[in-house]
């Protein structure tokens, strides 16, 4: 987002966008809760309005017009790089005001059941498949996300199905997620070693188990589904580090750590760890792996199959959320 000041009465707005858009929805809201004025636009991929557009006011009330109000905008503005109003450009109408009981904004959160269909994961005792597991526990994260009514809440696969990593990145890009989750079940050689475990995106991992980990996820998205170049993983891990959407993310992995504790969930001894994931790469907003949980231990595994266990997860993450997004 670019602003100047065109000249004392006109202020000129640019959003540089990564690709075609309209405006949706637009208002504005007076100033309220120590707020100023505030100028909404909902944005939604889609051909953009056409070029010469300028803004009108809504009634037709001009800036000299007797009666008008002093944030009543004049009834036509010149046209960016000119001095002068433009007589002849087509017209747009202002947005209303929008009553100042509007109600809060729903926070997008996507989540991604890691593995499907020919890739089953992890596979813990009888033949438990991390696949339909973390399936299941994407489902109870949604419904505890969706009964607060805070939250609109998309999956990337509702099914046993493979789906492409650029499917599951462009649905988090092309539903502007506020936050992304990939949800998987890990595996360890030694069967004592359980707990659930967050892991956030680095360039380099923050210990040699995290690389493991990170490296065993993502041969599995680089294999025959994988569909997304290196040069692209690049350039978006770049654009992420400009941004502080990591440290957001960070943020996010340390309130869930003291959430998983106040339910009782086990963790190891060190829960929260950075690795260079893939799945995280490939997407532009806020983001975490969770590894609910580790196949290998038979008990743990036996735990994740009951819906108690998975509810609890879900509480955690949950609240970890709306404290999140109410300290960002």
């Amino acid at each position: 987002i670019r602003l100047g000041q065109f000249n004392a009465d006109v202020t000129r707005i640019v959003l540089d966008l990564s690709e075609s858009g309209r405006v949706a929805d637009s208002f504005f809201l007076s100033p309220q809760g120590g707020a100023a004025y505030r100028l909404v636009l909902d944005l939604q991929a889609g051909n953009p309005a056409p070029d010469g557009v300028v803004v009108a006011e809504q009634q037709g009330v001009s800036a000299g017009t007797s009666g008008a109000s002093p944030d009543t905008p004049p009834a036509q503005t010149p046209t960016f790089g000119s001095a002068s109003p433009c007589a002849d450009c087509p017209t747009v109408m202002l947005p209303p005001r929008r009553p100042a009981n509007i109600a809060p904004k729903r926070f997008i959160i996507v989540l991604d059941p890691g593995h499907g269909g020919r890739d089953p994961g992890a596979v813990g005792p009888g033949g438990l498949k991390e696949s339909a597991l973390v399936l299941e526990m994407a489902k109870e994260i949604s419904n505890e996300l969706r009964s607060t009514g805070a939250y609109e809440v998309y999956l990337t696969r509702g099914t046993d199905r493979q789906v492409p990593l650029s499917q599951r990145a462009g649905l988090a890009r092309g539903r502007a997620a506020d936050f992304f989750l990939s949800i998987h079940a890990n595996s360890n050689p030694g069967p004592a070693f359980r707990g659930f475990m967050v892991f956030t995106l680095s360039d380099s991992a923050s210990d040699a188990y995290a690389a493991e980990v990170a490296e065993r996820e993502n041969q599995a998205e680089l294999g025959p589904i994988a569909d997304i170049s290196d040069e692209d993983v690049g350039s978006i891990l770049g654009d992420i580090l400009v941004r502080d959407t990591l440290n957001q993310s960070i943020d996010f992995a340390a309130r869930l750590v003291t959430k998983l504790r106040g339910q009782q969930v086990h963790l190891p001894r060190t829960p929260q760890r950075r690795a260079g994931f893939v799945v995280l790469k490939s997407v532009r907003m806020p983001s975490a792996l969770l590894e609910i949980g580790h196949l290998s231990n038979r008990s743990e595994a036996n735990a994740l199959q009951r819906r108690a266990h998975r509810r609890k997860i879900a509480i955690a993450i949950r609240q970890a959320l709306d404290e999140h997004f109410a300290h960002n």
